[in-house]
C-alpha cells in the first residue's frame, strides 16, 4: 500500500477511489485536503483510469452530513 501524499508514489494504470479519500478531496476543511487534490491532478495528468463504488454517492452524503454535525456543535 502507498501513500497519495508522496510524490513519489507509483501509479497504476487505474485507481478504485474510496470514500474517505473522495472527502479528503472534496472538503476544504479536511486535514489532508490539499495532498488529496494533488494527487487527483497528478492521476489526471498521468492518464489513470479512475473508478468508483456505486455505493460512493451515498457513502458521501452520509459522511458530509457527519462532518457537518461536528463542525457545527
Amino acid at each position: 500500500m502507498f501513500s497519495f501524499e508522496s510524490a513519489d508514489t507509483p501509479l497504476p494504470e487505474e485507481v478504485l477511489l474510496d470514500t474517505s479519500y473522495v472527502v479528503e478531496m472534496l472538503i476544504v476543511s479536511q486535514p489532508l485536503h490539499a495532498a488529496a487534490v494533488n494527487f487527483l491532478i497528478r492521476l489526471a495528468d498521468e492518464g489513470v483510469r479512475i473508478r468508483f463504488s456505486s455505493m460512493l454517492e451515498l457513502e458521501l452524503a452520509e459522511t458530509a452530513f457527519q462532518i457537518a454535525l461536528k463542525e457545527n456543535h
